[in-house]
């Protein structure tokens, strides 16, 4: 079956995929591509057996594409692989952008994030941009959609900013709901 595989392409490195991928990368038959996001590096840390098929899969990966220039650096910081470094931003699918907006909720002026609360991920940096924001636009709102270890954080810098009224926290939304 290995032969008639150009190309491995993992969705999430640490699966039994990126085992498989490795070990026909091995036998010299298919060129391994991964994908990585911040999470996927933290959970590849949690124990030595993961981190060293970790450091196996990433060093024998032909090329990695990262969700953002930070994992990016993170990756090259961790695996020494810069060259084969990519940023592929994730997006949105099509189908979502096309549904009608909902009857009697307007999005004027509202800014939405959705993401993992989690340092690197700039959602500081972002309540500070919005205090800028709402000064312009006092009745811009600001939706963050995620869930992670920085949200209470988060939520008491909205009230040190004086924002809190303006920024919604709405927790993990499934795809219907987002």
């Amino acid at each position: 079956i290995f032969n008639r595989i150009d190309v491995v392409i993992l969705g999430y490195f640490m699966s039994t995929l990126g085992l498989g991928g490795l070990a026909g990368k091995k036998l010299g038959l298919n060129k391994l591509i991964t994908l990585v996001c911040g999470y996927d590096l933290v959970y590849s840390r949690k124990t030595a057996l993961y981190k060293y098929f970790s450091n196996r899969i990433m060093r024998n990966a032909d090329m990695v594409w990262a969700d953002s220039n930070f994992t990016g650096q993170v990756v090259c910081n961790e695996f020494n692989n810069k060259s084969k470094i990519r940023v592929l931003y994730p997006t949105v699918q099509s189908q979502y952008l096309e549904k009608e907006p909902v009857p009697g909720k307007t999005n004027k002026h509202k800014i939405l994030t959705v993401c993992r609360l989690v340092t690197g991920k700039g959602l500081e940096m972002l309540l500070d941009a919005f205090v800028l924001v709402k000064n312009k636009v006092p009745e811009a709102m600001l939706e963050i959609v995620g869930e992670g270890p920085l949200l209470d954080d988060l939520k008491d810098k909205t009230i040190k900013l004086n924002i809190k009224a303006n920024v919604t926290f709405s927790g993990r939304l499934t795809a219907e709901e987002l």
